[in-house]
């Protein structure tokens, strides 16, 4: 009886048993295969490329707001220049509109950008005629 007993619990026991070492196998496999796409240079390489193309956009915001200055600069100094065909220039009032529009503008840009870039003054020196 104990003899029965044993060989009908050795029976169950090897299918649970083959089937544990069978999945085992298997874990170890896969653990085997992560390792190596971890170090493949194309997973390894992916958060320096997010970045770079992050700070890419970045240079290139700061680029166009500079550029946008600028031309309204030039256009500044050809409105100076020819007062009488133009107007009289701007005035105080607009100029402290701008210098509160620009510095929202570059607040929200920093904030928008994930990566900081160094600062680079590329204003333009303007001083109003007499």
């Amino acid at each position: 009886m104990a003899l029965a007993s044993w060989a009908n619990v050795y029976h169950y026991t090897d299918e649970v048993s083959d089937l544990l070492d069978a999945r085992r196998a298997d874990y170890t496999r896969e653990l085997k295969r992560l390792r190596a796409m971890l170090k493949a240079s194309e997973i390894s390489e992916h958060g320096a490329a997010i970045a770079h193309v992050a700070s890419l956009r970045a240079e290139a915001v700061s680029r166009g707001l500079a550029a946008q200055k600028a031309i309204e600069a030039a256009g500044g100094h050809v409105l100076n220049d020819h007062a009488d065909i133009a107007g009289h220039g701007w005035s105080d009032r607009d100029a402290e509109e701008t210098v509160r529009q620009e510095s929202l503008e570059r607040l929200e840009l920093e904030q928008r950008s994930a990566v900081q870039l160094p600062r680079i003054d590329l204003s333009v020196a303007y001083d109003p005629p007499a």
